[in-house]
């Protein structure tokens, strides 16, 4: 499969660095440097991922939004000189897959971007066609769709990737670590290139897409201090006292 990168940049200087390497890793480049030109290059290129580079906070926001609009599967990285926790916050929950600070180590960039589409197409590739269906949600592994009482919910893919992994096995409660592994697809030694809240970004959008009140969630819930799980029925996690028997036994 052919992997097509978009590379999205402010100002008038061509990032060669970027274009040059990523073209020698055999990734086909397309460079866009105006807002205007943006949708037209998402549905012309279909890219496999976006980079967006150095744009400042609120424009960035926007770009984030147009791509998500248009493209809410495609994962799409940011690099950006802002290196508050509240821009990179706010950049994940509005979208974005990754988010890296400038400046960066190249190596570690492209091991990102590799990273996510290895993931991205392990994913596709492993999704079964039939639809999977619980009391309230249903899931289209064919179509990579995720439906709340028969209504089709605007996700993007690595939300879409959350919650089925959540759902094979409902109740089964999974760590931070094993949803990095198993839905951002970072090992062990890659963990360093990667930052824990952003479990906890995704987590917080997608409630805020599945629940009726994203305050008081009734089906994406929290262990805490161990991790997520996922129930379509209303009912209580089991406590630590029934925890405790089961571990004397």
């Amino acid at each position: 499969m052919d992997q097509r990168l978009l590379i999205i940049k402010k100002g008038k200087n061509v990032p060669s660095e970027l274009i040059r390497r990523f073209e020698q890793e055999g990734y086909q480049v397309r460079l866009c440097m105006e807002k205007a030109l943006i949708i037209p290059h998402l549905l012309n290129s279909k890219p496999s991922m976006i980079i967006l580079e150095d744009w400042q906070p609120r424009e960035a926001e926007e770009i984030i939004a147009h791509c998500f609009s248009k493209a809410p599967q495609v994962p799409l990285l940011v690099l950006s000189k802002e290196k508050s926790l509240g821009s990179k916050v706010t950049a994940l929950e509005q979208g974005a897959t990754d988010y890296i600070e400038i400046p960066f180590y190249m190596d570690e960039l492209v091991a990102r971007v590799k990273t996510h589409l290895r993931r991205e197409n392990f994913l596709l590739k492993s999704g079964a066609n039939k639809t999977q269906k619980t009391k309230t949600f249903q899931i289209n592994h064919k179509k990579n769709e995720f439906y709340k009482n028969q209504q089709a919910l605007q996700l993007s893919f690595r939300e879409y990737q959350l919650l089925k992994c959540l759902l094979t096995k409902e109740n089964h409660v999974f760590s931070r670590k094993e949803l990095l592994n198993k839905v951002w697809g970072y090992g062990e030694s890659e963990e360093l290139y990667c930052d824990i809240r952003t479990v906890d970004v995704t987590v917080r959008r997608v409630r805020e897409k599945i629940e009726d009140n994203p305050k008081k969630p009734k089906h994406l819930l929290t262990k805490r201090g161990l991790g997520y799980y996922f129930q379509d029925q209303e009912e209580a996690w089991p406590g630590s006292s029934s925890m405790e028997i089961t571990l004397k036994k």
